[in-house]
């Protein structure tokens, strides 16, 4: 373990942390461990780490392996499910021009685990959706790519941009499907009931609330007082942010969801990646979100 230099921990926080490492061994890389204690150090009563040892127990941390069956998992979907050939599809990333974002990423990703033997080609792989959209043809396929998605409102909204311009150019038969390499639940409902049909949407990883899915009736109120507790400790501000909007995460998500050393989803919990406290000092963070 990594040593902790600016915290003095008792010999029960100690354990405890010793404990939680143990168990999830993604908290010992990229020096999440000091990052960790000190999460462990900002609750102030048991209950309150209680409650992050059960999140920390349910987070979806996907390392490279995991990443490659999942994107593995989303070219068979494309290919050997959906049936879809390169002569009449094309995969575009949901990003718009000049983007660095999670979809830009997704495609990347995607890009080699096609098959070069059905004859995919970069022609059919576009890492923005505005060009991607001037390419579309009658009697054809679009698969719109994503890394993530919480809600579900900005895939909602890209399908939406690519049905307007299918209808103002009048381009007949044309099939639209989503991938998300992750999705919360609520997102594919979204998804599912306002822009594609089920069948038209997949995601390898399907999550379900942190907290939510998990207590109901006065149990999952006391939880949520706890998080509330906790995320009252943060600044109300920081840069173009805040913290009002991202209660329990964008949308009220409650996601337990990171990949790797990847940017942080605004939909995860804040006293995961928020990076300043109320008296506006910066704090250490499990997680890192650039926006």
């Amino acid at each position: 373990m990594n040593s902790i230099r600016s915290i003095q921990l008792s010999e029960e926080q100690y354990n405890d942390i010793k404990r939680v490492v143990d168990l999830n061994g993604w908290l010992n890389v990229f020096d999440r461990y000091e990052s960790f204690t000190e999460l462990w150090c900002f609750c102030d009563e048991p209950d309150q780490n209680a409650l992050v040892e059960e999140l920390i127990g349910r987070f979806h941390y996907i390392d490279e392996n995991m990443q490659f069956d999942m994107e593995k998992a989303v070219a068979k979907k494309i290919e050997e499910e959906w049936g879809l050939i390169p002569t009449n599809t094309i995969i575009t990333s949901t990003s718009e021009d000049g983007e660095v974002d999670g979809g830009a990423w997704a495609m990347q990703q995607l890009k080699n685990k096609l098959s070069i033997k059905l004859g995919w080609k970069e022609n059919n792989l576009f890492s923005s959706i505005g060009i991607a959209s001037h390419n579309i043809l009658p009697y054809s396929t679009i698969v719109l790519i994503d890394d993530f998605t919480g809600s579900g409102k900005t895939l909602v909204n890209k399908v939406n941009y690519i049905k307007k311009i299918i209808k103002q150019k009048n381009i007949k038969e044309v099939l639209i499907k989503v991938v998300a390499f992750a999705a919360m639940e609520k997102a594919k409902v979204n998804i599912t009931t306002n822009a594609v049909p089920e069948l038209d949407f997949f995601s390898p990883l399907v999550m379900s609330k942190g907290i939510s899915s998990y207590y109901s009736g006065k149990e999952c109120i006391a939880k949520k007082n706890l998080m509330t507790k906790l995320e009252y400790k943060l600044s109300d501000k920081f840069n173009y942010m805040s913290k009002s909007d991202y209660k329990f995460g964008f949308k009220k998500s409650e996601a337990l969801f990171q990949r790797g050393a990847g940017n942080c989803p605004n939909n995860v919990f804040p006293i995961f990646w928020w990076p300043k406290l109320k008296d506006e000092n910066f704090r250490s963070t499990l997680f890192k979100r650039i926006k």
